[in-house]
């Protein structure tokens, strides 16, 4: 079963992201306004017990280290100012807000969250660790087309049998659509999208690669209407928009 509200209040949101403890985040490709980039992938982000582990380039970055680990409340909400940041009271955490800015002020965010055993997460866990180990040692480098931060999450996904080993996983919104319809298969899904961010500021991109058509928002929204209709025995809290809508009973 596929469940949303629509309502994306902090404390709606908040709240829902505590009925899951595994959620897997895509942004649409977004770019500052009146700028142009080439970026049409958009993103992929992995919330894990609270923490949200996502890959960016590190060379971009200027960092040492492969996965940003921060508070998922950090990455949604946040204003951090810099691109990168390093809470010392943390060392943990390592934070990267793109352009200064939260996750929810740059683009609109989708997510898709499950609740899974402990042994899976504690193989998704695992798959983590080893990735930024290997890439600590040199063994591993990220890549824009072969390693990047959707297939390094996907394989993070494939060790908890989440998903399916696939070489599409390193497209984003590719591996959000595995993402949902594999684990509809097992657990309920609980899907919907954040809506808030600064259009004053940001622009999102008519295109994204994965979704098959220009207006990527409005492709998303229509493929998550079709899994629903076909996967779900009640109708889904539905239009996908930032107005609250009551929960079916």
């Amino acid at each position: 079963m596929i469940k949303h509200t629509a309502d994306n209040s902090r404390g709606a949101v908040e709240h829902t992201l505590g009925l899951s403890n595994l959620i897997l985040f895509f942004s649409l490709p977004f770019k500052p306004a009146g700028s142009r980039n080439l970026f049409l992938n958009g993103h992929i982000a992995l919330f894990v017990e609270g923490t949200i582990y996502q890959v960016y380039d590190p060379k971009r970055l200027k960092v040492d280290f492969l996965f940003s680990r921060m508070p998922a409340s950090d990455w949604l909400f946040g204003d951090g100012g810099s691109w990168v940041y390093r809470n010392s009271a943390s060392p943990r955490f390592t934070h990267v807000y793109l352009y200064g800015k939260c996750e929810s002020r740059r683009t609109i965010v989708y997510y898709a969250g499950v609740d899974v055993a402990s042994a899976v997460m504690q193989q998704v866990k695992a798959s983590i660790f080893d990735d930024e180990s290997r890439f600590g040692r040199g063994d591993s480098r990220f890549n824009i087309l072969a390693n990047n931060c959707s297939s390094i999450t996907a394989a993070a996904l494939n060790r908890g049998d989440l998903v399916e080993a696939r070489a599409l996983n390193r497209i984003p919104a590719l591996l959000f659509k595995s993402f949902v319809t594999g684990c509809a298969r097992e657990y309920d899904v609980r899907v919907g999208k954040f809506a808030m961010y600064d259009n004053s500021a940001f622009e999102l991109h008519r295109y994204c690669i994965g979704t098959g058509m220009t207006h990527p928002e409005k492709a998303v929204d229509r493929w998550i209407v079709a899994q629903t209709d076909r996967r779900c025995t009640r109708r889904p809290f539905w239009p996908l928009r930032s107005t609250a809508v009551e929960t079916e009973k």
